[in-house]
């Protein structure tokens, strides 16, 4: 046997038991915490490690409690006296209208009648008796915009689906997709009418449809409702559901509008405060509107009070409506926030009044005068045939060097200098190509270049025509006029069924780095705003260089972390300050809000089939900015979305419609602009 050989262990080979021993020892202290040091404050803690067993399952046991006592609080608060209704939405998985027999049974099962005319349909509102909560039902429209916008303010969604189509409709998969990336709240679903099925054919059905709502809803609750009693089991789960909270609903005031009325260039919209309480001072965001002011808030008639009491909270003593309402808040001039949303733009900054020392001394050097003059009207002599795009695109870059070199003294007429000797890799790195190919024809061809002018002499003199075979050409003339003698010789309306073709996603997704060169104009103009990287990622790039005037316009936060931290901050201490008595409005109050300069046929035009909801802004979020969005298309669409192409946006309280460019998703300071969203790849958006 060898050397190298070993025998290794089996299977079944015996491992005994560790040795437990009571206490660790320092080493074994050392290589469980890996050399790291706990950080101590004010003065020193018990190393982790140091806990026995049973104080490990003590502290276990206590977090344990702490998380079921929160989400006990969560689900008491929901309901109750000082809290807004349960609002619950259902929803159709397909075309059957299944419902709005699911709101008018959950209604019945937790004993409400009431119906409240709102302005987007009728909702079932009220105080169940026989639960202590104050709960509404609303049956969701058939459009998915107005599922989205019940979903951001709903406290449970209800799916329902009948048991004689239980197939999921492609709208509706869809739109249960864009709830997820919105935000979840509590979800549940509902299987009707499955009891009249063989008992084998109904246990098949519901272990699908159960799997179908765990696989995007994980926490989603299942229901199967065959008779009336069933309701009432479920009014009971979604009461005492586990509440799921999305963050940016809960940092913002949001009112469901259950009125809705514009009187002498102010809206009122009535409604609960939800999410939290209400600040007059902040801006509120109107849906296809912007952002405007608060007038005041005023105390309205709460449609589910058990009782007549009075609104809850600090009131003004002597301030009351007209009507006799009680005005609850009122906003205060010195701390109301402003509707400025572009920064003001200085036109002399950055202005240059006087040039510099080195601007100075280039414009006296014959070389920058011969290099200007060339960069406006260079003459070359290419064969006959070729055009002015031809000659445009490979020789510009060329001639100017050929043409400063000879002002440097060089002699050869025909670039045999330093500036016509490139090696095989140089020509491989300018155009792709290795060995004698198209630049050596080109080398061999042009004889001399000049400039039209006094500067003429000082290059070289003019043409001669030597070959019979050469023409002058006129280059840097009108875009319109150049590659006239190359676009007669083609079919343009060949050419542009090509490029039709080339610009498909299809060709984009193959060759991502490749690009044709247009046909109606010269290439210079085409690629005039792209930059030239000798390396993507180590090569310096100035984020500011050369950027639009309107991007002076954005506002700049010298550290946005911080200023998010103190206006969440600030936010938190709302309801102890004594700076804001009188400009708040408690959470769960039933209010009318009036909002200033809203113009008169903003209610006319507004789709009312539309849920209306009026949302609080933080602090600075009327401002204007550059927003990028990290987006994955969905398994289900397969159709490529080219870039600058108008899509809809619904991010947080706000659903707009802009034409996004779409960028690589990669790391580093530079992104490859990409020109197609393709099917499954992810992708940058910035609008």
């Amino acid at each position: 046997m060898s050397d190298s050989t070993r025998h290794l262990p089996g299977a079944m080979k015996q491992r005994n038991k560790t040795h437990k021993t009571r206490h660790r020892t320092k080493s074994q202290m050392a290589e469980a915490s890996k050399g790291r040091v706990e950080r101590t404050k004010g003065g020193s803690k018990r190393n982790k490690f140091d806990l026995t067993k049973q104080q490990r399952r003590l502290q276990a046991v206590q977090q344990r409690q702490k998380k079921r006592q929160v989400s006990m609080n969560d689900k008491r608060q929901i309901g109750r006296s000082s809290t807004p209704p349960l609002l619950v939405v259902v929803v159709n998985m397909n075309e059957d209208n299944v419902a709005v027999q699911v709101a008018d049974g959950l209604a019945a099962g937790a004993g409400i009648e009431a119906q409240v005319e709102t302005p987007f349909g009728v909702m079932r509102q009220g105080l169940s008796s026989k639960y202590k909560r104050r709960i509404a039902f609303l049956n969701a429209p058939h459009t998915m915009l107005s599922v989205l916008e019940l979903a951001k303010v709903a406290d449970t969604l209800v799916f329902a689906m009948p048991a004689e189509n239980p197939e999921v409709s492609e709208a509706a998969e869809m739109m249960m997709n864009a709830v997820c990336s919105q935000g979840i709240p509590s979800v549940a679903h509902v299987l009707v009418g499955s009891h009249d099925m063989p008992q084998k054919q109904r246990t098949d059905l519901r272990r699908a449809f159960t799997h179908t709502a765990t696989n995007l809803f994980a926490d989603s609750r299942v229901a199967f409702v065959d008779k009336p009693a069933d309701y009432g089991q479920l009014v009971w789960a979604l009461c005492n559901q586990k509440r799921h909270h999305i963050r940016w609903r809960d940092m913002r005031a949001h009112i469901l509008a259950e009125g809705l009325r514009w009187e002498e260039g102010k809206l009122l919209v009535t409604g609960y405060v939800r999410g939290r309480l209400l600040n007059a001072n902040s801006c509120v965001h109107i849906p296809g509107l912007g952002s405007r002011h608060i007038v005041r808030v005023i105390a309205a008639e709460d449609p589910c009070s058990a009782k007549g009491a009075k609104p809850k909270g600090k009131q003004r003593e002597v301030e009351m409506d007209d009507s006799g309402g009680y005005v609850l808040a009122q906003p205060s001039p010195d701390l109301q926030h402003s509707l400025q949303t572009e920064a003001e733009v200085d036109p002399f900054e950055g202005e240059q009044t006087f040039p510099t020392e080195e601007e100075l001394g280039v414009s006296k050097d014959p070389r920058a005068i011969a290099q200007a003059q060339l960069d406006k009207h260079a003459k070359v002599v290419v064969p006959k045939g070729w055009s002015d795009y031809q000659a445009a695109w490979v020789l510009e870059d060329d001639l100017q060097g050929a043409a400063v070199d000879d002002m440097s003294g060089s002699e050869d007429e025909e670039f045999g200098g330093p500036a016509g000797d490139m090696s095989d890799e140089d020509e491989e790195d300018a155009d792709g190509m290795t060995g004698a190919n198209v630049n050596d024809e080109i080398f061999r061809s042009v004889k001399k270049v000049s400039f039209e002018g006094d500067t003429a002499a000082a290059v070289g003199g003019f043409f001669s025509h030597e070959d019979d075979d050469l023409e002058e050409r006129v280059l840097g003339g009108p875009t319109e006029t150049q590659g006239r003698a190359y676009d007669d010789m083609m079919d343009m309306e060949e050419e542009r069924q090509t490029l039709e073709t080339m610009r498909r996603a299809r060709e984009d997704f193959e060759f991502p780095d490749e690009m044709d060169t247009p046909l109606d104009q010269p290439a210079s103009v085409r690629f005039a705003k792209y930059r030239g990287l000798q390396s993507f990622k180590h090569t310096p790039w100035d984020a500011r260089e050369d950027l639009p005037e309107q991007y002076a316009r954005i506002f700049k936060f010298q550290n946005f972390k911080r200023t998010r931290h103190r206006v969440l901050n600030e936010m938190a201490e709302e309801a102890t300050s004594d700076e804001l008595k009188g400009c708040l409005a408690n959470y769960g109050t039933y209010v009318t809000v009036e909002v200033s300069d809203v113009p008169e046929n903003y209610l006319p035009s507004y789709d009312l089939s539309m849920p209306f909801v009026l949302w609080s802004l933080i602090e600075h979020e009327v401002k204007m900015s550059v927003v990028h969005f990290t987006l994955k298309m969905v398994s289900s669409f397969t159709t490529p979305i080219k870039s600058k192409e108008p899509l809809i946006f619904s991010t947080g309280i706000r659903s707009f419609k802009t034409a996004p460019i779409f960028s690589q998703h990669t790391s580093g300071n530079k992104h490859k602009f990409e020109r197609f969203f393709q099917p499954g790849a992810t992708t940058i958006a910035t609008v």
